[in-house]
């Protein structure tokens, strides 16, 4: 439920698309198809930029 609301967005450090799928419930469903691929890749690049400091 809060996908639709951006909130992985705003966990990852990522506010402007946060705010971005905030004010357009996920860019009207197309965002959602995109982070279907993406978030585990976002994911993996914030984990490695946090564990190498």
């Amino acid at each position: 439920f809060t996908g639709i609301f951006g909130a992985h967005h705003f966990y990852l450090g990522r506010t402007f698309f946060g705010v971005l799928y905030v004010t357009t419930f996920g860019l009207l469903g197309v965002g959602w198809l995109v982070d279907i691929v993406r978030t585990p890749l976002l994911t993996k690049h914030v984990n490695n930029v946090i564990t190498d400091g």
